[in-house]
């Protein structure tokens, strides 16, 4: 037991790091209880005739939150669908003063940022799905996408 110790704290910066790169921010503590577990089955079934400890370990660990965040999520998704006191909230739409407003914002956008934000907004697309269309990184998408909303914000705040 004592050598898992000292192994999930070896393995500790490796479960934060997938927990960052699944954008993991709620039920943080939950997954990294779970990204914990995944590695003691790593350490538990392990070959080492299979390759190296570390790249067995990551994949463990990663495919046993992936799977638990798309049960959560789908748990979470089922609970939104039911619960429309939401929708009885919302008293009116937007007023046409506003949506002229904020169409004139994004007008102001330079053209790359003001084609993601109709691609992804309006239209509907993911981000995997624009850096596939404009035949760029997913990181570059993910950038135009901050720079987007920040302008966006300031604009809007400026009001």
């Amino acid at each position: 037991m004592e050598d898992f110790d000292r192994l999930a704290e070896q393995y500790r910066p490796l479960i934060l790091s997938v927990l960052r790169n699944l954008n993991i921010y709620q039920n943080r503590e939950d997954f990294f209880q779970i990204g914990l577990i995944h590695l003691w089955q790593a350490y538990l079934n392990y070959k080492p005739e299979k390759g190296n400890f570390s790249a067995y370990a990551y994949i463990t660990v990663r495919r046993g939150i992936v799977r638990e965040l798309k049960k959560w999520k789908r748990k979470e998704g089922i609970e939104h669908d039911v619960d429309e006191n939401y929708w009885n909230s919302v008293k009116e739409e937007p007023k046409a003063a506003d949506m002229a407003f904020i169409k004139d914002a994004v007008c102001r956008l330079p053209e790359s940022e003001r084609e993601f934000v109709i691609r992804h907004f309006i239209w509907g697309y993911s981000l995997r799905e624009i850096a596939e269309m404009e035949n760029s990184a997913y990181a570059t998408v993910k950038l135009k996408k901050k720079r987007a909303l920040e302008k966006l914000r300031k604009a809007l705040t400026d009001k």
